[in-house]
Formats: C-alpha cells, structure tokens, sequence
C-alpha cells in the first residue's frame, strides 16, 4: 500500500497549531482545497462529508483520537468521484520547543480506477496545500488564529 508523508517545521506553538487542527470539523479553515465540512456524530467514528474546490464530495470517518499527543486517524469511507478504494490518513502536531512545532501528515491508499502514481500525486498535494497554508498562517503578519481567516 503506497504511503505519503509530509511534515514541516512550523513556527508556531503546538498547541496554538492543534487548537484548529485538531477539530475534526475545522479543515476548511486550513485546507484551501476543502470549502465545506458537515460532521455527523462525534469524536471517534464522527463522519466528516468535505466538499472540495472542485466540488467533489468525500466523506471521512474519525478512526482514533489522542488530544495529548496531538493525533488522531481518520479514512475515507466514501471517496465519491475519488479513484480510491481505500484510504486511511493520520495527523500530528508535535512540539520542537516553545514557540515551533512540527506538523505530520500522512497517508496510506489503495487505488481503483487510476494510476497509482497519479492518486499520490494528487494526494501528496492535498497534503502539501494544507501545511503551506499551516504556514502562512505562522506568519508574524497573520493575526494570531482561529478567528483570522485563510487569504
């Protein structure tokens, strides 16, 4: 099963970065590819239906949650137009001292329709569209978040 990783150093707290990212319902408030959540239920197997920028619709189911260590694991239970058969993801926020962090996303999938390098491409910039935009938030200029908004 083909992994994708990502990670970035994040001039920010952890716990400043885990206050939005570790709401299963807040990824359209740091993923520019997602712009809507509705979450049914809650904590472990909460179901998320995102609507991403290009319309599509896929619905996730939270799978483990650890508000200590700053993680938690989710898969995609419906990936809708997604040439996915499976895909399970985990993200974690660690410390790296007081005011940085390190932020880990990654993701194992198996494919249905599509080419297997193309689903890791695809995902791979998922994943790298939602750290870019965990760092233009860490920006001094950017007013200290949850209330600022992506721009």
């Amino acid at each position: 099963m083909p992994e994708i990783v990502k990670r970035a150093v994040i001039e920010m707290p952890a716990d400043e970065i885990w206050t939005i990212v570790g709401q299963f319902s807040r990824l359209p408030e740091w993923s520019p590819l997602v712009t809507q959540c509705r979450v049914d239920g809650s904590g472990v197997g909460a179901v998320r239906t995102l609507t991403m920028h290009d319309g599509a619709v896929v619905k996730e189911r939270m799978d483990a949650y650890d508000a200590d260590r700053r993680a938690y694991a989710y898969s995609i239970v419906d990936p809708g137009k997604l040439p996915l058969k499976s895909c399970r993801s985990t993200i974690r926020v660690e410390p790296d001292g007081e005011k940085r962090s390190i932020v880990t996303w990654a993701g194992w999938f198996e494919v249905s329709e599509a080419e297997e390098s193309d689903a890791a491409r695809s995902i791979d910039a998922f994943y790298e569209a939602g750290i870019e935009a965990l760092r233009n938030r860490a920006l001094p200029a950017i007013a200290k978040w949850p209330a600022q908004a992506i721009t």
